[in-house]
């Protein structure tokens, strides 16, 4: 989450403040680099009642076993109890009695037709204009209901993606239209933006420079709607046209093709697709053969003739945070020069390794879950004794890791984007807090230790300091984010509970991972959410990876069984000890214990 340059707005009414935490929010979800928990949702009520017809429909043909929809009927019950918007939708549209549908298997299965029928032809874009409404509302409005300002926004963004929108295109949009140099004085501009999703399917013509091989599959590619042509029939004068012209080089050609989009990344993301399943086809019969195409792509919008040279997109595998060189040295030379596994531990955890770049290295959205996922596999070995599927030994692995690290990774997001917004200031804050052995720990004790702050915002205390500053600095998404930390680290019954439901979700989560790898590999398909998917099992594996490492350093566990049965009881007995303090008050002695279990 980075604070964005408001130089250009204007703040004549509270009103404004909403516009800036929407702008701010949406940019911080189509953010390449958020973290996984800040980032939207992979699905929202819509698709998941579409996930839940598919998976319906593959129980019925005997694809899947008929367990596998418990856990995903008690996910989607939730989020039908818990979205009042669609609740809202459902109560318009007379459909109510369909949350009485949906609590079983035996119903659901039952139900299955009708469920896509009504909700998904029915009821996506209502819900989709009743979200978009609420913000509307909100924003044009003095409303302080900030937190659920921000979920609609995320239930906007999944929305946008699943209508067909590109992550590049909502970054983009919102970054030019809230962050240029474009005035912004009046709440009313939120509909203005949303015009620009408004425009419907574009048809755009896509640009590819290829290599001299595709003119012997000119026949096929004609067929499938795609010329291959030796120049461009475009004016030279502009200058994007002359800088692609001059990108093809040698005996290149290029390749033309008509695709319907949302958005012009979009439309070169379906080109792309188009022309590789030929490509790979072919390659088939002549192994040997180059058929890679330029990175850089020319797009025009036949509907307004505007055109773009669109560059590849920031492989989903490498949206997260990285370690800058000299750390990543520093922590490969102590991994490796104090590994201590056994040959058998060693071996798996090399292999998963290997598996881990070849992902990296992989372009195919599909290859890389898969070849994400496998790694994981490899990692937990097989239990035949235990009795359970395959997924649930990974989960009961995966589960606690994810679990521990849970608050420690929310403050370490939190306490990163404040570095890069004022790295100085926040050092100086929160050298004054004694508790704490260093910054996320210090930071953890400012925003829940009362002594730190009052409600007169004096500035003599640090922590009225610092949210001063961010008011200030007009970074009223991060007040936010620091009063929702609050909420949540303030109490041991508010660290148990929302500890309890991330482990729910997760785990919901984890079953979806494996659903859609496997479906991915037996039938080809690839659901929208796929990108966010890859996002998060990277970041579940780097989480495995990292703490196994830590763990061999620190505590000497050599086989990485042990290591997971020790993460295992961390676990148990962190929730135990917050659900035994459940009403006792969070304080300078138990603080670090309480969110770091140190």
């Amino acid at each position: 989450m980075i604070n964005k340059n408001l130089t250009s707005w204007t703040y004549d009414d509270a009103t404004m403040r909403n516009l800036a935490l929407f702008a701010n929010f949406m940019d911080e979800m189509a953010f390449n680099y958020t973290t996984d928990s800040f980032k939207a949702s992979a699905l929202n009520v819509v698709s998941l009642i579409e996930e839940t017809y598919t998976v319906v429909t593959e129980v019925q043909e005997g694809l899947m076993k008929e367990a596998t929809l418990d856990p995903l009927i008690k996910e989607l019950h939730m989020a039908l109890n818990h979205d009042k918007l669609f609740a809202k939708v459902l109560e318009d549209k007379n459909l109510t009695y369909l949350l009485q549908e949906l609590k079983d298997v035996k119903h659901t299965i039952a139900f299955s037709r009708a469920l896509r029928i009504v909700i998904i032809q029915n009821l996506a874009i209502p819900y989709y204009e009743e979200v978009k409404k609420a913000i509307v509302d909100l924003v044009k409005t003095h409303s302080k209901q900030r937190k659920f300002l921000y979920d609609r926004c995320r239930d906007l963004y999944t929305g946008l993606k699943i209508i067909g929108f590109s992550d590049d295109y909502i970054y983009f949009a919102n970054r030019d239209f809230f962050y240029s140099n474009k005035k912004i004085s009046d709440a009313n501009q939120i509909e203005q933006y949303f015009k620009l999703f408004d425009k419907g399917l574009q048809q755009y013509v896509v640009y590819l420079i290829a290599n001299p091989i595709f003119k012997n599959l000119k026949d096929v590619l004609a067929e499938k709607g795609v010329d291959v042509i030796e120049e461009l029939a475009l004016d030279d004068k502009d200058k994007k046209v002359s800088k692609f012209k001059h990108a093809k080089s040698g005996n290149n050609i290029f390749l033309k093709l008509t695709v319907d989009a949302y958005d012009a990344y979009k439309a070169r993301e379906l080109a792309l697709t188009s022309i590789s399943e030929t490509a790979r086809l072919f390659m088939f019969f002549n192994h040997k053969s180059n058929m890679k195409l330029h990175p850089y792509s020319l797009v025009v919008n036949i509907n307004d003739l505007s055109l773009d040279i669109i560059k590849p997109s920031l492989k989903y595998m490498v949206r997260c945070k990285d370690n800058r060189v000299p750390k990543a040295n520093d922590k490969f030379k102590e991994a490796y020069s104090k590994m201590s596994f056994t040959p058998e531990s060693k071996r798996r955890i090399m292999n998963s390794l290997e598996l881990h770049k070849a992902a990296l290295e992989s372009d195919n959205i599909n290859n890389q879950l898969a070849n994400l996922f496998t790694p994981l596999e490899v990692m937990i070995p097989k239990d035949a004794d235990s009795g359970n599927d395959r997924i649930v030994q990974i989960r009961n692995v995966l589960v606690p890791y994810l679990c521990i690290g849970y608050y420690p990774k929310l403050v370490e997001s939190v306490l990163s984007s404040l570095f890069v917004w004022n790295k100085t200031f926040i050092s100086k804050v929160l050298d004054k807090v004694a508790e704490g052995d260093n910054y996320q720990e210090k930071l953890v004790s400012l925003i829940v230790l009362a002594k730190y702050y009052d409600n007169t915002k004096a500035t003599e205390l640090p922590y009225n300091e610092l949210k001063n500053k961010l008011f200030g600095d007009k970074y009223f998404s991060m007040l936010i984010r620091l009063d929702y930390m609050h909420s949540i680290l303030h109490s041991f019954e508010n660290l148990y509970e929302t500890l309890k439901l991330h482990e729910k979700r997760v785990a919901w989560h984890i079953d979806r991972i494996y659903r859609t790898r496997n479906r991915t590999v037996h039938a080809g398909s690839t659901p929208v959410y796929m990108g966010t998917l890859i996002g998060n099992v990277h970041s579940y594996y780097d989480v495995l990876i990292n703490q196994l490492l830590i763990d061999n350093i620190n505590h000497h566990f050599e086989d990485v069984k042990i290591a997971y049965h020790y993460c295992q009881l961390k676990k148990i007995a962190y929730q135990k000890f917050l659900q035994e303090n459940k009403g006792k008050d969070i304080d300078e002695k138990n603080i670090i214990k309480a969110v770091f279990f140190k």
